[in-house]
């Protein structure tokens, strides 16, 4: 049902689950988003959590144990990785939601619409293999998201239904990077650039097979995610602050900037900090690794080229 931290908590939402069954399908929790194996789909509900708590994606996701998500994920790194990004994904669109939920109204009425799209998508594609019917919510997830980032930037959310461009997403995409640059920006483009015609759509099947529409459906759903981590703190998908929270409890306690930060990394003791270590082509001489200056930006590019390489297939996506 999505509930995490509070056993009392837990014990009132079993007895009413007791009583109304179909609440395990239809619990909201904090958030609905998904995750895919190939082309199969899963639905996630993000928990409400109380106190602090650790989930794990297969958690999130529903499976009895590790073994089972492990084994759902055809025991492939590289899906299980996929599923990881997902999650964080819905980790900052719902935290980062709940963040500005308080402000913004014309800003938060259309994000709120874009999750309740991003539902339908969740309810949809694990459950039928028909996905013509999809294509349009798709599609909304993307342009009431990024909507939302521009009219939260100021832009008068009248002006989308007054000019030619209020359902063309490449342009949205372009003033949403032009207003909050963001390290999410070529991959938001490609996911934009891939989705079919939107007018077109409503009336003729698309063209797209189930596989290509599920990696849009993951596409909008980090352009939803992304549109917020522009503006909200939360920012899980970022590899350092995973890092952080991943290995902080193993920093020193004097040190805690070990956890999550690059070498080189001004005001710590990582600033000029160098490595090195015995060649093992080399014997008798050391190896010395990146210098400190250099690795955040060669980190930076590291991730961009791995984004491109998981984004490849979704870039080839035909029109129809």
């Amino acid at each position: 049902m999505g509930v995490g931290g509070n056993p009392e908590v837990k014990r009132i939402m079993d007895a009413y689950a007791a009583m109304v069954p179909e609440v395990d399908t239809s619990w909201p929790g904090a958030g609905i988003g998904f995750a895919a194996s190939v082309d199969q789909v899963r639905k996630l509900t993000f928990p409400v959590v109380f106190g602090q708590v650790s989930l794990q994606p297969w958690q999130l996701a529903g499976f009895s144990g590790a073994e089972e998500w492990w084994n759902w994920c055809r025991q492939d790194r590289a899906i299980a990785g996929e599923v990881a990004h997902a999650v964080s994904d819905l980790h900052d669109l719902t935290n980062g939601f709940n963040e500005v939920e308080q402000k913004n109204p014309a800003a938060v009425t259309l994000w709120r619409m874009a999750r309740s799209n991003l539902e339908d998508v969740a309810n949809t594609l694990p459950t039928t293999f028909s996905h013509d019917s999809v294509i349009q919510p798709i599609c909304m997830v993307a342009e009431l998201s990024m909507k939302a980032a521009l009219v939260w930037d100021g832009v008068d959310p009248d002006s989308f239904r007054k000019g030619k461009d209020g359902h063309n997403l490449s342009s949205l995409a372009r003033r949403m990077a032009n207003a909050r640059q963001h390290r999410d920006d070529l991959r938001v483009q490609a996911v934009v650039d891939a989705l079919p015609p939107y007018v077109e759509s409503r009336y003729k099947p698309a063209g797209l097979k189930r596989l290509q529409v599920v990696k849009l459906a993951l596409g909008v759903q980090f352009i939803a995610a992304s549109s917020l981590r522009r503006i909200a703190s939360d920012d899980l998908a970022l590899p350092r602050d995973l890092h952080r929270e991943l290995f902080a409890p193993f920093a020193p306690s004097d040190h805690a900037e070990y956890a999550g930060s690059y070498r080189g990394t001004s005001g710590t003791v990582l600033v000029d900090r160098r490595i090195s270590a015995q060649s093992q082509l080399e014997p008798g001489r050391d190896y010395e690794f990146c210098p400190p200056g250099e690795v955040a930006p060669r980190m930076a590019t590291l991730l961009k080229n791995s984004r491109d390489l998981l984004e490849t297939p979704t870039q080839t996506v035909s029109k129809g």
